[in-house]
């Protein structure tokens, strides 16, 4: 697309850098102060075509110099690399889907584990407010079977509560 408007000639009486956006434009022209001094510079800018397209090209800017080495101008090659930016951008979203699951699956299995904790905790003080009072029932329990002046059917409801309770 780019050398087809070349060839149109539709680019005649027209400045290079129109066919930059604000931030590429200002980069490329503070770098022109650098080739001035003998160096070479590859950049991979947006650039605007006379369509209106946004393409991704990789320039290579090598400054030229006339015989006294007075800088005269510079050779630009242009490649365009539209399909390769859309890769890599393609590629950088689905590493990002893959970054959020990995975060999210970290975050589900850190909630599993402090719910996991909190129903440890949450027995622990179970058992211990359980065990308080049936302790002191057990005690009393077999303290009962102690004395003879039970009945038959007391002894055996005590033996009850007792075999109950260490169940």
């Amino acid at each position: 697309a780019i050398v087809g408007e070349r060839l149109s000639g539709n680019l005649f009486g027209k400045s290079v850098f129109q066919f930059f956006e604000d931030e590429a434009r200002e980069m490329l022209i503070e770098e022109m102060k650098v080739r001035k001094h003998g160096q070479s510079s590859t950049y991979e800018v947006p650039l605007i075509t006379l369509h209106e397209d946004r393409r991704w090209v990789r320039l290579t800017v090598v400054p030229r110099f006339d015989a006294e080495q007075q800088w005269i101008g510079e050779f630009v090659t242009m490649l365009d690399i539209t399909d390769r930016k859309c890769m890599e951008l393609e590629l950088q979203r689905a590493k990002d889907i893959v970054d959020q699951a990995w975060q999210h699956a970290e975050a589900t299995r850190h909630l599993a584990e402090l719910a996991n904790d909190a129903k440890g905790e949450f027995l622990a003080h179970l058992s211990h407010e359980l065990r308080t009072p049936l302790n002191a029932i057990l005690g009393y329990a077999h303290l009962m079977l102690r004395h003879n002046s039970l009945s038959e059917q007391s002894h055996n409801a005590v033996e009850m509560i007792l075999r109950s309770g260490e169940h």
